[in-house]
């Protein structure tokens, strides 16, 4: 029989169905058949799924996969399998909203924090792209700097995004960029959209340069337990207190569950064009976050 290594945690009756499982594969034998798929698109098709990756592999993003197996707890021989798409209800998914974005309980600790940073970069045209090979293009004055060699998406979430690399450092106040030499697919309209692609884009370590909302209280957070997927959604406000020893431009923001960021501490993430912050100015931030 196979070396089938799993965690401690997994029961002995449920290591047997592992290595039975494993040992069919790998002599070459399928998996018995799925006896009920509630999936669609799998009846169709000739070579049908034998695996549950497969089946998830096969689904959309945003649906969830059950697999039900029937199998003898003493030889660990699968006798019959089932599978289907399941569904989160609205009532589960604002649960589910609730457990992540809020000011207190959770299992683990939760979003309760607005972060910002200065470390995005973001642009818009001032001049259409046009659709000739192109090197530089024509950008409202940067309220950042962004460094030679860095991409960013021009179009960022238009139906045609291009992705463009710098030639040349953009400093703040620079009216134009230097990239290189492309062809925009659409004449991009003066107003269009640029943002970095950043180095980091999930669980960073750490940011720097960064201003924190505080803890939000529960008066933060509107849950809106609306009908049908997408809709369901948090509305959450928080303010960042602008003071003489924070001011600056800020170009992007976390949600976080601290102050101060670390791996494994922010949800979701967004970069901007940028707003000041100093001893007379304060900024809130409205967020919607759906499920």
């Amino acid at each position: 029989m196979p070396n089938i290594i799993l965690p401690n945690a997994i029961p002995d009756d449920r290591r047997k169905l592992e290595e039975y499982k494993a040992k069919r594969l790998k002599s070459g034998l399928h998996l018995p058949d799925y006896k009920y798929v509630a999936v669609p698109g799998y009846w169709r098709g000739k070579q049908k799924p034998v695996s549950f990756e497969e089946i998830v592999k096969g689904s959309a993003r945003h649906q969830c996969v059950w697999q039900l197996e029937n199998w003898d707890a003493h030889s660990g021989e699968l006798y019959e399998r089932a599978c289907a798409h399941n569904v989160i209800t609205d009532n589960g998914a604002i649960s589910m909203l609730k457990n992540l974005w809020n000011s207190s309980g959770s299992a683990i600790s939760i979003m309760s924090h607005i972060v910002v940073s200065p470390n995005g970069f973001a642009a818009k045209l001032s001049a259409a792209s046009g659709t000739s090979a192109t090197t530089t293009l024509s950008v409202q004055a940067l309220v950042n700097g962004l460094a030679s060699g860095s991409t960013a998406t021009l179009g960022y979430n238009g139906a045609t995004p291009q992705t463009i690399t710098l030639n040349a450092t953009a400093s703040a106040g620079n009216t134009s960029l230097t990239v290189v030499s492309f062809t925009p697919t659409v004449n991009f309209p003066i107003g269009t959209d640029i943002c970095a692609i950043p180095s980091v884009t999930d669980n960073p370590s750490s940011v720097s340069g960064s201003v924190d909302s505080g803890a939000l209280s529960a008066g933060a957070f509107t849950y809106n337990a609306t009908t049908g997927l997408g809709n369901r959604n948090v509305v959450i406000v928080g303010t960042i207190t602008g003071t003489s020893g924070n001011a600056g431009t800020y170009t992007e923001a976390y949600t976080s569950n601290a102050g101060t960021i670390a791996s494994n501490s922010t949800a979701s993430h967004i970069i901007i064009p940028g707003f000041v912050l100093n001893s007379s100015t304060n900024e809130t931030l409205t967020l919607t976050e759906k499920s």
